[in-house]
């Protein structure tokens, strides 16, 4: 693979790299509804929705959502490969980081829909929409550790430097 291809667009790595700082922003200090947690859900969800839009829309193989190895099948031969030491090159996401990608962006969503749940007079004291936002948000967090699991252990079994792409676009 030419090392110099662009993999990822300017369009990708910003929306990337704002949901990353929104969401750490959101999780760790403007919490509890503030009204600034509050916004800022909001735009990381406009984000994500933007994003999803674009990879329906996109024709670029890396960025359709289309091309997103989501297999279980997919998965599977993903970690075998990874057990035996063999490295398969994808042109986007691999299966794993697929799979997270579409959690991290279905848990920005259903944040969304509790935490607003949460502002309306009808659910105001319902423990249950409380208890939802608070298991979505560690689902999240627990995503986004195997997220960075994930680049951390590809980075010293491969010994290539995958995070960088989300900052040049070359992968």
């Amino acid at each position: 693979m030419n090392h110099h291809n662009i993999v990822w667009n300017k369009f990708i790595r910003l929306t990337h790299w704002l949901v990353a700082v929104i969401i750490i922003l959101d999780m760790f200090i403007f919490t509890d509804g503030a009204d600034l947690h509050i916004w800022l859900g909001y735009i990381v969800t406009g984000l994500v929705i933007l994003r999803l839009i674009y990879g329906l829309i996109s024709r670029h193989q890396a960025h359709s959502l289309s091309n997103f190895p989501l297999s279980a099948s997919s998965l599977i031969k993903f970690f075998q490969d990874k057990i035996k030491n063999r490295d398969t090159k994808y042109l986007g996401h691999n299966p794993a980081a697929s799979l997270v990608y579409v959690l991290i962006w279905l848990c920005v969503l259903g944040l969304t829909i509790t935490g607003w749940m949460l502002g309306l007079d009808r659910f105001f004291g319902d423990e249950s929409v409380e208890q939802a936002h608070r298991i979505i948000n560690t689902v999240l967090q627990v995503t986004v550790i195997f997220h960075l699991l994930g680049l951390l252990l590809d980075s010293l079994q491969f010994k290539r430097k995958a995070w960088m792409s989300m900052l040049t676009g070359r992968k």
